[in-house]
C-alpha cells in the first residue's frame, strides 16, 4: 500500500522542480544571478528555521561539522555555476544539463562511497548521460533563403 501523503508530497515536489529552471531564468532577466542565488537559499534557510525548527527539521550540532560546511560549499557552488551557466543558455538546455545529475548518483556511489552497483545499472547511468548530452549539440539553424521577387 503506497503512502498517498508521501506519494503527493513527492509529486508536489517534482512540479514545483520541473519549473524552476524556467522561474529562475525568468528571474535572471531582472536579477544578478549571484544576488538571485543568495536570496534563494537566505529565503530557504530562513523559511525552514522559522516555520520548521519545531518539527526536527533543524539540528544545531550539524553546524559543528566540518563534513556538512565541506558539502555545503560544493553544493553551493553548484548552484552559482548553475545560476551564472544559465545566463548563456536555454531552459531546454539547461534542464537536460541538470537532469544528469541523478544519473551519476550510481556512478558516484561506485567512485566515492564503493557501493556495489552492478554492471547493468552503471551501464545504463552512462547511456543515460550520453543521451541527455545529444540534444544539448544541436547544429545552428540554416539561414532562410531569400526569395526571388518576380520582376
Amino acid at each position: 500500500m503506497v503512502d498517498r501523503r508521501g506519494l503527493a508530497a513527492t509529486m508536489l515536489a517534482g512540479l514545483l522542480f520541473g519549473t524552476s529552471v524556467p522561474v529562475i531564468k525568468l528571474g535572471l532577466n531582472f536579477v544578478p544571478p549571484d544576488t538571485f542565488v543568495t536570496l534563494r537559499f537566505a529565503f530557504a534557510s530562513a523559511l525552514i528555521v522559522l516555520l520548521l525548527r519545531g518539527h526536527g527539521w533543524v539540528q544545531w550540532s550539524l553546524l559543528r561539522s566540518r563534513q556538512i560546511w565541506i558539502i555545503g560549499f560544493i553544493n553551493a557552488l553548484g548552484y552559482v555555476l548553475q545560476f551564472q551557466g544559465q545566463l548563456i543558455t536555454s531552459s531546454s538546455n539547461a534542464a537536460l544539463i541538470i537532469s544528469t545529475a541523478a544519473l551519476m548518483i550510481p556512478v558516484l556511489a561506485l567512485v566515492y562511497a564503493h557501493e556495489k552497483v552492478g554492471f547493468e545499472k552503471n551501464s545504463w547511468s552512462l547511456v543515460g548521460i550520453h543521451r541527455n548530452r545529444l540534444p544539448c549539440y544541436q547544429r545552428p539553424a540554416r539561414k532562410p533563403r531569400k526569395l526571388r521577387s518576380p520582376r
